[in-house]
Parts: structure tokens; C-alpha cells; sequence
């Protein structure tokens, strides 16, 4: 496990939001969709991870703010849960809320709205602080200063601790590459997704969705994958020198 580094570092003043919730907007694209014409679980990824790097810009923890302190965000677990289906060119309200952080992970919700307010979307996600130079985490306090934050979540019940599993039989190896790197040098967390859902030989609809986020993967590591199906779920597992780097969840609708 990586090593805690105790730091605090005195970010800019910045004008504390009143409000406890941030908002965007996006039009779901053809790309968003599987051949399903189901939403994927990178695309999802990909707005809570939108929506959640806007929020911090205006919390005063924004990519550049951390950077300048040699520090950036990571994502360690995400889950969500779809209640009702979506669609191309729908256009959905995304809302955010940051919490106050327990030990080193910060808890970030998120909700997915119609325009007609039907609730689409709900999940919840753990962040921790990595310096950019030792690449261990930092533990850091005055990250939101006097930012109002919320203490009502968006998604009932909390990220859980995903089940061991042998999958003994190796289902497939994947290399990163360039492309699947992100402004921090590792593969973005939606790739993580795209590449989970490539090691499946079905595509159920999926409900639930959850990934947990061991180790980096960077560009160059060849990662192998593992899978086991039980009744309407299934478990993937990353592994690269016997070590692993992450594990998916998802269920399925009956």
C-alpha cells in the first residue's frame, strides 16, 4: 500500500460557495451508447468526471491549483446505479456534492437527471490526494477552506468492498498505450471501464456498476484479465506481475 505523506499546503483565497451542489448539463452523443444502444460505463465515468473536475476548479482545488502544489487528484472507488434507461441526444442534468474527508479519501456524489427531472443516474465516488512526485498520497488539510459543503448524499448506501474471486482462467491481456493516458500520465478511469467490458464474452444491461482502483496503470503495462459470471453479475480483475490493479462489478437487469 502507499505510504501517507502528512502535508499542508496553503491554497489561494478563494470567494465559499453557498451552495452545496454543482450543476451541468450535457447532451448524451451516439459514442456514449454500446451496439446495445446502452449507455456505457466509461461514458458515465466520463461525466461524473466532468462535472466533478468543474466543481473542484471552483472549490479553488482544480487541476492547476493541485499541480502548482505538486499534488493531483485520484479517483479509488466508484459506484453507481442506473434507475431508468437513457437514450441518444437526451439532454441530462448532472449534480455534484464534495464532502468533508475522512482520513485520506474525500467523498464525491453524483445525480443524472432528464429534463423532465426523472431520476436517471445515482453514484458516489472516493478520491485521494497523490503527490506528483512520489506518487504516495498525501494526507492534507484546508483542501475546501470555507466551501459549504454538503452532509446529504445522492446515493443511498455506501461503496462497497468487492468479493474475492479466483478467476484462474486468463481471458485476455491489454497493453496501455498513449492514448488511454490522461493529464496526470496513467490510464483515465473511463478506460479502466472500457477495458473491463472488453474482457466479457456477454453484455448484460447493466444496473450496477462499481470499479475499485489499486495501482496506476501506465502506458506500456500489459495487463491481465480475469473474469467470473454468477447468476445476473460479474467480477473482473485486473492483474499485472501477479499484483492487483483493479476490480469491476457489475449487475445486471433481470
Amino acid at each position: 500500500m502507499l505510504l501517507t505523506v502528512f502535508a499542508n499546503y496553503p491554497f489561494r483565497e478563494v470567494t465559499p460557495l453557498s451552495e452545496t451542489t454543482f450543476e451541468m448539463n450535457f447532451s448524451l452523443r451516439s459514442s456514449d451508447f454500446d451496439a446495445q444502444g446502452r449507455i456505457k460505463p466509461s461514458a458515465v465515468l466520463d461525466i461524473f468526471q466532468e462535472v466533478a473536475t468543474r466543481h473542484a476548479e471552483e472549490l479553488g482545488t482544480g487541476f492547476d491549483e493541485m499541480l502548482a502544489h505538486k499534488m493531483f487528484w485520484v479517483l479509488t472507488k466508484v459506484r453507481y446505479t442506473v434507475h431508468n434507461p437513457l437514450h441518444f441526444q437526451q439532454d441530462v442534468k448532472v449534480l455534484t456534492r464534495a464532502y468533508a474527508p475522512k482520513l485520506v479519501e474525500f467523498r464525491r456524489d453524483f445525480a443524472v437527471y432528464g429534463k423532465d427531472g426523472t431520476l436517471l443516474i445515482t453514484g458516489a465516488s472516493m478520491w485521494t490526494v497523490i503527490s506528483s512526485e512520489t506518487r504516495r498520497i498525501v494526507r492534507t488539510t484546508n483542501l475546501y477552506g470555507n466551501n459549504v459543503l454538503s452532509d446529504e448524499y445522492f446515493f443511498d448506501g455506501e461503496i462497497l468492498r468487492l468479493p474475492d474471486f479466483k478467476g484462474e482462467k486468463l481471458k485476455k491481456t491489454q497493453t496501455a498505450e498513449y492514448s488511454d493516458l490522461d493529464r496526470n500520465g496513467h490510464v483515465n478511469n473511463r478506460r479502466y471501464a472500457d477495458f473491463a467490458q472488453n474482457v466479457l464474452d456477454f453484455h448484460g444491461e447493466i444496473q450496477n456498476f462499481q470499479i475499485n482502483f489499486h495501482r496506476e496503470i501506465l502506458a506500456g503495462d500489459t495487463v491481465e484479465f480475469y473474469y467470473e459470471k454468477s447468476g445476473n453479475s460479474a467480477l473482473i480483475r485486473g492483474v499485472k506481475d501477479n499484483k492487483p490493479m483493479y476490480e469491476c462489478f457489475e449487475e445486471y437487469k433481470k
